[in-house]
Formats: structure tokens, C-alpha cells, sequence
């Protein structure tokens, strides 16, 4: 599968676009179907760092129990971040992984912080999908 550039445009306000891909399977036509691609919003870090230079209140809360649902509730009840603690509690990577994805879909800002002020146990929770990591 590939998206042809020469199809991909920006249009309106919104950024939103519109792409051309095309697959072809081995003795198969070329398939080509079109969708539209979202150009136009900021990631989601960056929308949390514009509030928080412009002194808006943001709202989250700190997940210190391993549980999935409990991160899905909280991530679509409208808060802007959610720090996944890896500090305190239970929770080791692959929880936090779950978790961080169980934010996907949302306006959530996913964090972790981490057990120690080491730089390298930063890297782990940025690979699994934490957006920043918290020192402490």
C-alpha cells in the first residue's frame, strides 16, 4: 500500500485533507480507495504545553493502580492528562503500556513518571507511548 503524494492536499480551516492509496496484490487490479487525512491538528503534547503557556487550567489525574478500564474512564471523561505512576504501586511496564494505549483515541495526554531521577529509565516509558516523563 501506498499514499500518493500527488493526491494528498490541504484544504480549508480544518487542515483537513484528502489522499489517494492504492494496493495491488500479485495477479490482482490496483485497488485504489480515497479517505480523508486530518493535517491540521496539533499533536496532542503540543495542545498541552500552547495551554499551559497561555495559563489555561489543565486537568488530570494520577493512575497508581493497574487498571485499564479505570484509565479508559478517566481518558474519555473529558481530562487533559493522566500520569501513569510507575513510582508508587504496582504497576510495571507492561501495565503502563496498557494503559497508555487504553488513552489512545482521546484528547488524553498520556505521562509517566518514573521510580528515579535517572535519564535512562526515562527511555522505557517514551518507547511503550508515554508522552513526557515526570522526575521526581
Amino acid at each position: 500500500m501506498r499514499v500518493d503524494s500527488r493526491y494528498a492536499t490541504r484544504s480549508g480551516p480544518t487542515g483537513v485533507g484528502n489522499a489517494v492509496v492504492s494496493s495491488q496484490a500479485p495477479g490482482n487490479e490496483p485497488a485504489e480507495r480515497s479517505f480523508a487525512i486530518d493535517l491540521g491538528k496539533p499533536p496532542a503534547l503540543n495542545r498541552l504545553r500552547q495551554q499551559w503557556r497561555e495559563k489555561r487550567p489543565t486537568f488530570g489525574a494520577i493512575a497508581t493502580i493497574p487498571s485499564i478500564a479505570t484509565v479508559q474512564i478517566m481518558a474519555r471523561s473529558g481530562l487533559d492528562w493522566i500520569i501513569v505512576d510507575l513510582e508508587h504501586g504496582p504497576i510495571d511496564l507492561g501495565s503502563a503500556h496498557a494503559m497508555i494505549t487504553a488513552t489512545s483515541g482521546t484528547p488524553c495526554v498520556p505521562l509517566a513518571r518514573i521510580a528515579a531521577n535517572e535519564p535512562w529509565l526515562a527511555k522505557a516509558p517514551m518507547d511503550i507511548g508515554a508522552l513526557a516523563s515526570i522526575f521526581r
